[in-house]
């Protein structure tokens, strides 16, 4: 009875998905519509010669996240730059243009393809790789919104957010140490030979070195943030191209909220729609009229995936083929 609701529950989630997807598109589309012709003209003057500075500073950021990757793999098995920077940049591609986060198992795959090693380890390689931007992530969106809630006199909630940030920080810390703790811990109470001990060994290797080198793990912290904080500059300068005033607080936080929505509303399209509509709505709070906010936020969508896809293509013709689901 099990295994054909499976497939029932998995038309239901996409089903809503879509539902979701159309509201969000038609809603976007029915606000641009509506929007005064002063509002958009904006647009029609767009510098040219600053959004292609920031679709290139953007792919730049892409070296910085392949360091970090080193940085989280043993010192004797680090990948070349070059292939290291395209891999994350190809992870990131797959996670925007394939439906309903399908992006995910693909770019497992590709880490599988890239360290060479089994599902397992791989994954938990990638799952470590997940926590630290993910974790970089929270913390300059928290970071950006209690700015943002300090200048607007809401001093109650730059606090709460500014106490988020702490917390976040103090988790992303000591994840490793206590997943690497657990780990150990279920390997040696499975029986000596047993497929289990060997796959919790696999796991703890694949987080050992975030849990015995500290020093690399903060290294691999400060690439990711670096990372963020070239590509944040991009976006920022983008934004500055389309005649569109956003404060880095307000950029921080509208990365935030993009990833967050995007996560919450797999979409048919990748992730655009879902991650546009986040985006807008920390625009929104930055004073950005909705309109303008949502045509710059696609323009920004499609020029940063554009950006990921041309660094990420060496490795994606090599063996996009075997990681992309049929």
């Amino acid at each position: 009875m099990s295994s054909p609701d499976r497939p029932n529950g998995r038309f239901l989630s996409r089903a809503l998905s879509l539902a979701a997807f159309v509201a969000v598109v038609a809603f976007a589309g029915l606000a641009v519509r509506r929007a005064p012709p002063e509002t958009l003209a904006k647009l029609g003057e767009a510098r040219l010669s600053l959004l292609a500075a920031g679709t290139v500073l953007y792919g730049a950021g892409f070296f910085l996240r392949g360091a970090r990757l080193n940085f989280l793999l043993p010192p004797g098995e680090p990948l070349p730059v070059a292939r290291a920077a395209s891999l994350s940049a190809a992870t990131l591609f797959l996670v925007q243009v394939l439906p309903f986060r399908g992006g995910e198992l693909a770019s497992w795959a590709l880490y599988r393809i890239a360290l060479g090693a089994g599902w397992v380890r791989s994954g938990a390689v990638f799952a470590v790789v997940k926590i630290v931007d993910s974790g970089v992530l929270v913390l300059a969106g928290l970071s950006g919104a209690a700015l943002l809630a300090v200048a607007g006199r809401a001093l109650g909630i730059g606090a709460a957010a500014a106490a988020g940030a702490a917390a976040g920080a103090a988790g992303l810390l000591l994840a490793p140490r206590l997943a690497g703790r657990g780990a150990d811990r279920l390997s040696g109470r499975f029986p000596e030979g047993s497929r289990r001990r060997r796959l919790a060994a696999e796991i703890g290797a694949a987080l050992r070195v975030a849990h015995e080198e500290p020093r690399r793990y903060l290294a691999a912290i400060a690439a990711a943030a670096s990372c963020l904080a070239v590509q944040a500059a991009a976006i920022w300068l983008m934004l500055r191209a389309l005649h569109v005033a956003a404060s880095p607080g307000v950029v921080a936080l509208a990365l935030l909220t993009s990833a967050v929505v995007s996560a919450a509303i797999p979409s048919p399209a990748g992730n655009f729609g879902p991650s546009e509509s986040g985006f807008t709505a920390a625009l929104l709070l930055g004073g950005v009229p909705l309109p303008l906010g949502l045509v710059a936020a696609g323009i920004l969508h499609l020029l940063s995936t554009l950006s990921a896809g041309a660094v990420g293509l060496p490795f994606l013709l090599r063996h996009g083929r075997a990681a992309i689901p049929p």
